[in-house]
C-alpha cells in the first residue's frame, strides 16, 4: 500500500482470502466429523488425540482470524478475550506436549492412562475456552451456535473411572510412579515437611 504496487497488495491480499476459504472449509470439515479426516500419525492408542488437537487448532485459527477482523487493533483491550484465547493456546500447547513426551518416552504402555487423562482433560479446557470466546465474537444465532459448540465438544473431561485408575496407579510405588515424580520434593521428616 505504502509504495502504490497494486499488483503485490493483490497477491498479499488473495493470497490471505485463500487462507481464510480454506480454514473455514477445513474448520467445518472437522467439526463435522469430529475431526476423524484430520491427517495424523498412524499410532492405534493415540490417534484420536491426534485428530482431536488438530481439529481444536483449527477452530483456534479462525476464531482467531474472526477476532482480528471484527476487532483489529482494539482486540488488544479485550482483556478477558484475549485471556481466553491464551488459554486455549496454552492447553493446546500442553497437550501437543502429552502426545510428544508418550512418543520421545518409547511409548510406554503403562503410560497410556496418564495420557488418557491429560488429554481428556486438556481437550476439555480448550472446549471451555471455545465457549467462552463464541459469545465475544458477536455471532448472529449465538444460543444455538453455543448449543452446538457443547454438542459437538472435543472432551468432557476424564471420565471417573479414569480419574479412579490414574489414583490407584499413584498409589503404588514403583519404577513408573518414580519416573513421573522424580523432581518432586518429598520430605524425609517432619521438619523437612514444614
Amino acid at each position: 500500500i505504502e509504495s502504490n504496487n497494486v499488483k503485490a497488495f493483490d497477491k498479499a491480499f488473495f493470497g490471505h482470502v485463500k487462507h481464510t476459504v480454506q480454514l473455514v472449509f477445513r474448520t467445518i470439515l472437522l467439526s463435522l466429523t469430529r475431526g476423524h479426516l484430520a491427517l495424523t500419525p498412524l499410532v492405534k492408542d493415540t490417534k484420536r488425540y491426534y485428530q482431536k488437537l488438530s481439529w481444536a487448532s483449527a477452530s483456534f485459527a479462525l476464531l482467531s482470524d474472526v477476532a482480528l477482523v471484527k476487532f483489529g487493533g482494539a482486540l488488544k483491550r479485550k482483556g478477558a478475550l484475549t485471556g481466553h484465547y491464551a488459554d486455549a493456546l496454552s492447553w493446546l500447547y500442553l497437550g501437543t506436549a502429552v502426545l510428544k513426551r508418550y512418543e520421545d518416552e518409547g511409548r510406554k504402555k503403562e503410560d497410556l492412562p496418564y495420557v488418557q487423562w491429560s488429554m481428556n482433560y486438556a481437550l476439555n479446557q480448550i472446549q471451555k475456552a471455545f465457549e467462552k470466546i463464541l459469545p465475544e465474537l458477536g455471532f448472529p444465532f449465538k444460543g444455538v451456535l453455543s448449543k452446538i459448540t457443547k454438542i459437538n465438544g472435543l472432551s468432557d473431561g476424564p471420565s471417573t473411572k479414569l480419574n479412579n485408575h490414574i489414583a490407584r496407579l499413584e498409589q503404588e510405588p514403583g519404577e513408573q510412579r518414580n519416573r513421573l515424580t522424580e523432581n518432586v520434593f518429598i520430605p524425609n521428616n517432619k521438619e523437612e515437611q514444614l
